[in-house]
Formats: structure tokens, sequence, C-alpha cells
């Protein structure tokens, strides 16, 4: 890369912040700071090292066996809502490591994955620009999952919210959110959860008919997805029961809890773990049977399983926003017992499951491929650098007061 590229330092991992990486290297020059929770990944950090400059950040909690074990004491004792589900993700190492490249090496735009991770960084100085990538509205998320949120939980969201210059939603409806919050001065763009096509291509693998087992397909430490696991076990499969002779669900995710692990003494329930490449698992798998009551990082696993051509159930709010439509990209569940007949229908109806498959591959490829996601990062950025007046408000606050883009 050219010396004169312009810096931004990032922040995040996992499929899209590594995806948003590789779409920003041949253009930026990259300073990458991530939170490491496998000791194995500091000397092997797979594709993330070769971005950029790479600063990794070991999770407090896998210091030690005693660490460990401290921190799953602290994890089950430290309660509910948002502290319990970020404790770890929002380092003050991580902070401090951030600190450090501030004041050494600064940068023209910081890029920064979820509004949690450095929510112990205090200070924000301009420049550089601030950009938060929010992957979702976590306490709308929050709400739904479980029926209430705290105003404290709620304050402190929109309080990093306004602390950077530029919100990046992924849905038209997270953006719009946004805008009601930090007000019709903010600089909010979308940009959606995307999928490499070429990667998650069924034509990739040796033709194969599609079975009849169900998948459901997340990170399985991830607290709404051992929820939607349960759901899936304990509430839909005794109805999926009374109307298939066989059932096989297949429970595919990395780092699944041992809530998760204890589904697969179930007969009919295997429980995968973590593989190493989920594609060989999705493919022969008859329906993805999304039982979740919220979107989130979900909707790209959505888009992978579509763009492999596996048929998707989903309840309609783990897709909002995205544009997929009910009967003809999936079919729409309204309960347990409703999922398993519209299961058992996908299952049973090969012509359905076909035309549900090709029509949901098409709308992925149509606006969810990289060129149209996370390639869009590049321009943005650019847009940016070159000229960083417009997205301050007159207080100085770090607020975005620039143009506001359409959805897409």
């Amino acid at each position: 890369m050219l010396p004169d590229h312009p810096h931004p330092a990032t922040m995040g991992g996992r499929v899209r912040n590594l995806s948003i990486l590789e779409a920003l290297s041949p253009h930026f020059d990259l300073e990458i700071v991530t939170l490491v929770h496998d000791r194995v990944r500091l000397n092997d950090p797979g594709p993330v090292a070769s971005l950029g400059r790479w600063s990794p950040v070991l999770a407090w909690n896998r210091r030690s066996p005693l660490h460990r074990v401290a921190g799953q004491v602290a994890y089950r004792t430290i309660g509910r809502g948002w502290e319990r589900e970020t404790w770890f993700l929002g380092s003050a190492a991580l902070a401090r490591a951030v600190e450090e490249i501030l004041r050494e090496r600064p940068p023209d735009l910081v890029h920064v994955a979820y509004w949690y991770t450095l929510r112990r960084l205090r200070r924000r100085p301009r420049p550089p620009v601030w950009v938060l990538d929010t992957h979702d509205v976590q306490f709308e998320r929050w709400e739904r999952l479980h029926g209430r949120v705290s105003p404290k939980d709620r304050a402190g969201e929109i309080e990093e919210l306004q602390r950077h210059d530029v919100v990046v939603g992924i849905t038209p409806h997270d953006a719009e959110t946004f805008r009601r919050i930090l007000g019709p001065r903010a600089r909010v763009e979308t940009i959606g959860m995307g999928v490499d096509l070429k990667r998650w291509s069924r034509e990739a693998f040796s033709p194969q008919k599609r079975g009849a087992s169900i998948v459901y397909y997340g990170n399985m430490a991830a607290e709404m997805n051992v929820q939607a696991a349960r759901h899936l076990c304990n509430d839909i499969l005794p109805h999926l029961r009374s109307l298939r002779d066989e059932v096989a669900v297949v429970i595919l995710g990395a780092d699944p809890r041992p809530e998760v692990r204890s589904l697969a003494a179930m007969p009919e329930v295997r429980v995968t773990g973590t593989v190493e490449d989920p594609r060989p698992v999705l493919v022969p798998c008859g329906v993805f049977a999304l039982c979740l009551r919220a979107a989130s990082g979900i909707r790209s696993r959505a888009c992978e399983a579509m763009a492999l051509g596996v048929p998707v159930v989903a309840y309609p709010e783990s897709l909002e926003g995205m544009g997929f439509e009910d009967g003809r990209h999936y079919l729409a569940a309204e309960n347990a017992e409703d999922f398993a007949r519209k299961i058992d229908r996908v299952l049973v109806d090969r012509e359905l499951a076909g035309r549900l498959a090709a029509e949901a591959r098409e709308r992925v490829r149509e606006h969810y491929g990289i060129a149209a996601t996370y390639g869009r990062f590049v321009s943005l950025y650019r847009e940016l650098l070159e000229d960083p007046t417009g997205i301050r408000d007159d207080t100085g606050s770090g607020r975005g007061t620039g143009k506001r883009t359409s959805p897409e």
C-alpha cells in the first residue's frame, strides 16, 4: 500500500467485521485492534493479521485458568441486562490499547464495531473521524426478547451513539430509529449485511439433494441464539413430532453454552459445536428454522443460508427491514405450532422449497453481495476523509450533521 494512504484504525471481529476489513484493506492503511478470546489466535490469528497492523488484546477471562474460573463465576452472578451480555466485550484493556494508538500513531478515521466495544474509552478526540457500525439497535432487540429494557441500559446505548460522528445501521428500520434518537442533523448511513456469493454458493459443492433435517445456525455463545435453539428443541420440535415420523435437528454454531450442549441429549438433536466450515453442514439441510423474535447478527447467517439455497422458515421479526417477503423468499410463522406446520410444509413440498430458495438467493444476490454492502465503506470513508467538515454540529459535540442518505 502507498504510504500516503489515509490510515483508519478499526476495532471489531467476526464475519461482518472481517469482510469490512477485507474491503478496506486494498485502499487504506489499517490499524486493527481485536479482543481475542482464544490464546491460540495470538499465534495463529487467521486472515485478519494480513490486512493491516494487528494489535490483539487478550480477554481478561482468558489470561489464566484462575481468570477463566473467576470470569465464569462473575458472568453467572453479574445479573441480567447488557452489563452481563457485553461484560467481556467492552474491555478496559481494549480501550487502553486504542488510547495508545491515538497517542502514538493518530489515525484519520476510527471504525468502531458495536456500540459497547469502546464504552470504557473516555475521550474521543477530533480528528480523527469516529464511525460506529452498530450491527443492530440493541435496546430494541433486548426489549423484544425479554419484554422490557431498563432506562439505564437504553440511556447507555444512546450516549455511546451520540459520541460518534457517523452511525451506520444495518437496515432502513435501524437507521430511522437512530435518526429519531439523534435528531435530523445526524449523519446516519445504511449498509446491510453482506455475503460473498462465490464462497456461499451451492454450486461449489458436489450435487446433492436437500435432506429433511432442520438447522438453526448462529453463534451459540450469544444469549439470543441460546434462546432460539432451546425454543426450537423444547417448543417447536414436539409439534413436529406429531406431523412427521422422523425428525432431525442440527444446532450449528461456535462455542455452544452448556444449556445448548445439553439439547444433544434428545435423540433427534445434534449440536455440532465449532466447525471449520459451516457450508457442508448447511447444504444438505432441508430448512433453516430462524426461530428468533429479534434481528441482529442472525441477518448475516440468514443471507448465507439463502445464498446456499437452504429454504427458510422464520418469525418475521428476525428478517425485519431486509426486504424479504413472506411466501416469496421465506415462510413466516406466528407461533411454535405454526412454525412446525410451515417447516413440515417446506419439507413435503419440494417445488415450494425450490421456489423459496431460488427467490431468496436472487434477493441476496441483488441486495446483499459484497459490492452492495461492505464495499460501500470504501466510498463512504473516502468521502469522510476528503471532506470531514460537514459531520459535526455547531457545538463541537461530535454529533453528525451532514448529508442524510436514503435507505437501501
